[in-house]
């Protein structure tokens, strides 16, 4: 199972290269749009989490785009809701 941490270690990566900023600078509770993050890169960011951790997100997922601690929750919980689906979980 992916941790909450390793979620929020991608989205600090993802954000990092995007950005052009050092993934150690960004801080989990800063809103995405203070650190740059326009609407069409949080759409690219839904894409890689759901690669990333095969998971579904969709557009209303994005009011759960304002930093990195509530998105990695957000993700959390959908790694958990697809894992009991998949009989993982009891």
């Amino acid at each position: 199972m992916v941790s909450e941490f390793e979620v929020k270690n991608l989205l600090k990566n993802e954000i990092a290269n995007k950005m052009d900023l050092p993934a150690d600078s960004i801080d989990e509770n800063a809103h995405l749009a203070d650190l740059g993050v326009d609407s069409l890169q949080a759409l690219q960011l839904l894409v890689v989490l759901e690669r990333s951790f095969g998971i579904a997100l969709n557009d209303d997922d994005l009011q759960y785009f304002r930093d990195i601690t509530t998105l990695g929750n957000l993700v959390a919980s959908r790694i958990q809701e697809a894992a009991a689906a998949a009989g993982g979980v009891h």
